[in-house]
């Protein structure tokens, strides 16, 4: 199957961007986003094996998302909402848990709580 090539130019404030999307039946979908200022909606995308480098996701909406094995590094979470989420086997170290909750109990209390039952 022949390539198929996808040229996208945006005007911004800065001048333009171009992307250019490669799209093969052998090597799937690549794409290289720089510079985006609008948003972007993903609806039933493979996304797995992505990065995200120095991006603002505030405001963001996951929903029905597979994010098992993923690292999140040097994250702000604050005032983000977990609903209906699978966390077995998740790990959360070097982090700020102040005002944290689970189920309305903070998170500081059940630490303290189990600490002084030892």
């Amino acid at each position: 199957m022949g390539r198929s090539f996808y040229f996208v130019m945006c005007l911004n404030g800065f001048g333009y961007s171009i992307w250019v999307f490669n799209v093969s039946e052998e090597r799937g979908f690549f794409m290289k986003l720089s510079d985006v200022i609008e948003p972007i909606e993903a609806v039933n995308c493979n996304l797995s094996g992505s990065s995200f480098t120095n991006v603002n996701l505030s405001g963001i909406l996951i929903e029905n998302a597979n994010l098992s094995q993923g690292r999140i590094n040097n994250a702000s979470l604050s005032e983000v909402q977990l609903t209906d989420a699978n966390l077995s086997g998740m790990s959360i170290s070097d982090s700020n848990l102040e005002g944290m909750t689970i189920n309305g109990i903070l998170v500081s209390d059940m630490i303290a709580a189990y600490e002084g039952g030892r």
